[in-house]
């Protein structure tokens, strides 16, 4: 495959079979079948040509940034489609404000990507200086593409390709951003076409691959040299706007402007909202809220009552939120990020709670579902935390992110002459007064001094804060003579020991011009809040929310790590059901115990009936005679097997005299091929909290065998009969084939290191 390539890079052809492509239709729902225009064509390419094509990309993709103004954020490294519906809900607010005319118009092109015409594409890319080679490269990939239609198991003739990219292809989205970028560079630059006004920026134009949204205040003058822009642009590019489907929607327009906007163009013109990457765009804040947070609600309502119809497992129905309603929710929030009404969490959340318990009592509470499964829980959305996660990341990104993301200018307009970068990290009472906030900024700021408790470490001053942020504390102070030597915030003041001395800073950044009285102003702002002694610093410096603002890193993750930090109690706290553990088994399990056993839960399972038994026993989820006794007063709180004793929890899995024969004969059985030195201990045999003897593949075999007995007890729950040994190993060998089914399909070839085979050698005893 190195030798192909090698040669399509030198030799800028390729043989017609590897960029031959096979097409599928799929008929576009509700539409008239008979039409092919109603038929959505699905290209599938190569696999070898899609590699080569991806490692094209991947060289292309970091340069792509430094090419491609902020405001186009396909498909662009470190930017994201959320950027630009942030930035328009921030000029929306500044429009609303001063009552200004403006017209949103979202552009509609006609098939964008399969017009673009190869000879333009050439010459935009000679006119970014790309070396002939690399040209030469990406134009193999269009020496000679065909397709053929696949229709009814039967192929068409085949069709020559003459323009357009390629559909599939990891290139085709980075090359038609480099092939936009004239006419945004040309809209921008004309002063014909005049757009919001931000400080001294104006905000024309958004992108996102071919969707693209202007922002025009003065509409009568800019559409025509618009109109003229975009026709010169056809003509050399092949691209075209379909009139018809292009929406408009105004706001503080004169009637007469309007009606003769109305009656010159063709525009899809809206009354309320039009749509942008997903979102209704209204320029009313409640009609905003409306038709996007009050529609998601209803849409996860029903797909809630629709998924209901179908059988799920208990963690099967955790699972489905997560992977279907999240994501929605997710980008909701990060492209909206605005202030939902209480009452909206409260009902989303009772109704993903209905689905997961079937409309039934809980048994077990939300606060330990919601919870991570590393501190035991089962990573149950916690929707309230999620939104604020999401507002909270987005903050990051703005304090982080350099060049700054194109939605903050309105924010740093609104608050000038301070910058939000400083402001953010300052204690609420000495933080100045910002009378003039945007809504964004209003609610960013809120919620952080709401979380930032759990987000930083010491406080109220943070390590994190930047030497500049200095000045609206110290009168005269000048941050400049510390950022030139490379401090440019309170934690490069720090060493592991403490805050270092004046001589050490002095040696380690090679400070030469005398900076004493600048140093004990630092000094004797830190003593104030006990930041100086060196036994102060107990926790690391900056917690991962302020490295990442410090440096950024990974930025698609930092909403996970929002959350991660919000949903973490410090010190961690012991749920309901550890208490009740250690209470009835009469011990003490450590913080660091509890973690190990629920950090092993995690990928332990491939059978989610195994992993569903192993938290439903941890939880104490069954319902025993003790417990069912109080719901009637005619129940009898006896044990169902041994009729003798008061069926508690931990006798009916525990202390009941039958079980405690099966569970040493487990016990004896364990030992006997494993080779090791069990003993009949509850918190080895329930809670599955293994001595340190054990071998990882070891503990993997004995919790399947462990849990598989769980599912066999469960089963004969309400008889007075208990499963033998020999039901044991049968579902044992159950478990194991339905692994090994799993893994053949999932192509993970048997290894000796798999638990497994330990299982396999003592069968074949």
């Amino acid at each position: 495959m190195l030798s192909l390539f090698n040669y399509l890079f030198d030799s800028g052809t390729a043989p017609p079979e590897l960029l031959k492509a096979s097409i599928v239709t799929i008929p576009k729902p509700g539409k008239d079948p008979t039409l092919c225009s109603n038929y959505r064509p699905i290209s599938l390419l190569n696999v070898d040509i899609k590699i080569y094509a991806k490692i094209l990309a991947n060289r292309l993709a970091p340069l792509l940034p430094k090419l491609v103004a902020d405001d186009q954020v396909g498909f662009v490294q470190g930017r994201q489609g959320t950027d630009n519906t942030v930035r328009l809900l921030n000029i929306i607010d500044g429009v609303g404000r001063d009552s200004a005319p403006c017209l949103l118009l979202s552009l509609d092109a006609e098939k964008a990507f399969d017009r673009l015409n190869w000879l333009f594409l050439r010459h935009v890319l000679l006119k970014f200086n790309f070396p002939l080679p690399f040209i030469e490269a990406v134009f193999t990939l269009y020496s000679s593409p065909t397709a053929q239609v696949l229709n009814a198991g039967f192929l068409s003739d085949t069709i020559n390709i003459t323009n357009g990219t390629r559909q599939g292809c990891p290139l085709s989205p980075l090359l038609y951003a480099l092939a936009l970028e004239p006419l945004a560079q040309t809209i921008r630059a004309d002063a014909k076409i005049t757009g919001i006004q931000i400080g001294p920026t104006e905000s024309k134009i958004s992108l996102f691959a071919d969707d693209i949204l202007l922002t025009l205040t003065d509409p009568v003058n800019s559409l025509p040299q618009l109109h003229h822009l975009l026709t010169q642009y056809g003509k050399v590019s092949y691209h075209q706007i379909n009139i018809a489907k292009t929406q408009a929607l105004s706001t503080h327009l004169s009637p007469t402007d309007l009606n003769y906007l109305k009656s010159t163009y063709k525009y899809d013109w809206r009354a309320v909202y039009l749509i942008y990457l997903g979102i209704k765009i209204s320029f009313s804040r409640t009609t905003l809220y409306r038709l996007n947070y009050g529609a998601m609600l209803s849409t996860i309502k029903e797909l809630c009552w629709r998924w209901a119809r179908f059988e799920f497992s208990w963690l099967g129905r955790i699972a489905v939120t997560k992977m279907s309603i999240l994501p929605k929710l997710l980008y909701l929030f990060r492209a909206l990020p605005v202030s939902p009404h209480p009452t909206f969490f409260k009902s989303l959340q009772t109704t993903i709670n209905q689905f997961v318990w079937r409309r039934r009592k809980p048994r077990v509470s939300f606060r330990v579902l919601s919870t991570s499964v590393v501190q035991g829980g089962l990573g149950l959305l916690n929707l309230l935390i999620y939104h604020k996660a999401a507002l909270m990341a987005l903050l990051g990104s703005g304090l982080a992110l350099s060049p700054v993301p194109q939605w903050t200018l309105p924010i740093f307009q609104s608050i000038s002459p301070f910058r939000l970068t400083d402001i953010v990290w300052l204690p609420k009472h000495i933080r100045p007064r910002l009378p003039d906030l945007l809504p964004l900024a209003t609610l960013l700021l809120h919620t952080w001094d709401a979380m930032r408790g759990q987000l930083c470490h010491y406080h109220p001053l943070h390590l994190a804060t930047p030497i500049t942020a200095l000045t609206h504390k110290i009168p005269n102070f000048n941050a400049c003579h510390w950022t030139a030597h490379g401090l440019s915030r309170l934690v490069d003041f720090y060493s592991p020991r403490g805050f270092m001395s004046y001589a050490t800073l002095t040696g380690r950044y090679n400070i030469t011009r005398p900076l004493q009285f600048s140093y004990l102003q630092i000094k004797t702002l830190l003593t104030k809040y006990d930041m100086t002694g060196s036994e102060r610093l107990t926790l690391p410096a900056l917690s991962p929310f302020e490295t990442y603002c410090a440096s950024p890193y990974t930025p698609a993750r930092l909403l996970s790590l929002c959350y991660k930090l919000l949903t973490t109690s410090s010190p961690i706290q012991k749920c309901k059901f550890q208490v009740m553990w250690e209470k009835d088994l009469n011990i003490t399990v450590s913080p660091e115990q509890w973690a190990e056993s629920f950090k092993g839960d995690k990928g332990k399972f491939k059978s989610a009936s195994l992993h569903e038994a192993r938290k439903k026993l941890l939880y104490r989820w069954y319902l025993t005679p003790d417990k069912l006794s109080h719901f009637s007063t005619s129940g009898n709180s006896t044990c169902w097997r041994c009729s003798a004793t008061r069926g508690s929890f931990i006798h009916m899995w525990w202390h009941c005299p039958p079980l405690q024969t099966l569970w040493q004969d487990i016990v004896v059985f364990l030992n006997k091929f494993l080779g090791t030195a069990l003993h009949s201990d509850p918190k080895i045999l329930l809670l599955q909290i293994f001595p340190k003897g054990i071998s990882t593949t070891q503990h993997k075999l004995v919790a399947h065998i462990l849990t598989s007995a769980y599912t066999l007890i469960a089963s004969h729950w309400r008889s007075p009969s208990l499963p033998t040994m020999k039901d044991l190993k049968n579902r044992v060998g159950e478990v194991r084939s339905l692994d090994a089914l799993a893994a053949s399909v999932a192509g993970i070839p048997f290894s000796t290191r798999d638990h497994w085979y330990i299982w396999d050698v003592y069968l074949s005893i």
